[in-house]
């Protein structure tokens, strides 16, 4: 590389220069440099995708109609555009962003892309999601499950997702969260209770931190008194964490789990795939609400023992005993059918 300089004095020798150079400018000073290396082809499979695309779209615009030849020609004239660069525009759907036709309005393909990104920003990305007016913000109402019902609450109250069809199911949430994850030292995490009626658990949630690649699992154990598993009652499959931002996770057992009043049961998250004594993410219990849609305590599942409590294997298995954690409250909801 050299730093081009105004003509040196009679006498002093010129830069030599040979092969192919490229020339620009940096921070007010003319820079002449070796002509840089061929760079690799990219292997990032969105980077290929879009250089597929425009290699496809270079190619139709040769075999355009005359009439949009001609229009593009017509359009790009005086102007520092190819009318390739028209017909590709066109292609990618960012020719215009609204035109008029007799009064009617028409936005482009693009363009509603564009808005629906901007929505995903405050919804996210996960489908059957809705978007409600929170306190201070828009905020997204996760899905609910099967045959569930949107319903309002009245005036100032988030609307939920409640049983419909007289199905007599309902959700129980142990705890109000917040946005404070739980940094304890435990893979396994959940809430301990008594039953006070017979109910079948179809499904376990909680909030969740996600990092990328983490398999987490939703467990139901049998316990002693001595809060030693018994039996493993309900599992449901292991599931991959996406990247994103924080998110309720809903795991559904494979089998629905009858748990049986006068016995104790640990409904937990797992992450199964760190080492024993991971940091598991999930969030603690503080105000104010978070689970926006979700009501809380609709079915009172215990009369009155329902500590949380941790394990710190990631895979806990029977005789393993669940240490009991007064001063933490892990949120983690059961959907109920009674």
């Amino acid at each position: 590389m050299a730093i081009a300089t105004p003509p040196p004095t009679r006498g002093l020798k010129q830069p030599s220069l040979t092969g192919n150079i490229v020339v620009y400018t940096r921070r007010g000073r003319l820079i002449i440099a070796k002509w840089p290396r061929k760079r690799g082809r990219s292997r990032n499979a969105i980077t290929l995708a879009q250089n597929e695309w425009f290699r496809q779209a270079n190619v139709l615009a040769k075999f355009a109609s005359g009439q949009d030849q001609w229009m593009a020609q017509e359009i790009t004239r005086n102007v520092p555009l190819y009318p390739r660069d028209v017909l590709i525009s066109a292609m990618a759907g960012r020719l215009f962003e609204r035109l008029t036709i007799d009064g009617e309005e028409w936005y482009s393909v693009a363009v509603q892309q564009d808005i629906s990104t901007d929505l995903d920003i405050v919804g996210g990305k996960d489908q059957g999601n809705l978007l409600i007016r929170g306190p201070v913000l828009w905020v997204p109402l996760t899905a609910g499950l099967a045959g569930n019902v949107l319903t309002t609450n009245g005036p100032g109250q988030d609307p939920s997702w409640q049983p419909g069809g007289g199905l007599g199911s309902g959700y129980w949430v142990s705890n109000t969260p917040s946005l404070s994850f739980s940094t304890i030292g435990a893979a396994t995490k959940g809430v301990t209770f008594e039953p006070a009626f017979e109910m079948q658990v179809t499904a376990l949630g909680s909030m969740y931190d996600p990092v990328a690649g983490h398999i987490y699992q939703a467990s139901c154990y049998n316990l002693a008194s001595s809060v030693d598993i018994t039996e493993i009652v309900a599992q449901s499959a292991p599931f991959t964490i996406p990247s994103g931002p924080s998110r309720v996770l809903t795991l559904t057992f494979a089998a629905p789990a009858t748990l049986l009043p006068g016995n104790r049961y640990f409904c937990a998250m797992s992450r199964i795939d760190g080492p024993d004594n991971f940091i598991l993410k999930t969030i603690i219990a503080t105000p104010p609400t978070y689970f926006h849609g979700l009501p809380q305590n609709s079915n009172a599942p215990s009369p009155g023992w329902n500590p949380p409590g941790t394990i710190t294997k990631a895979v806990p298995a029977i005789a393993d005993t669940v240490n009991i954690s007064p001063g933490q409250a892990f949120h983690n909801y059961l959907h109920i059918v009674v």
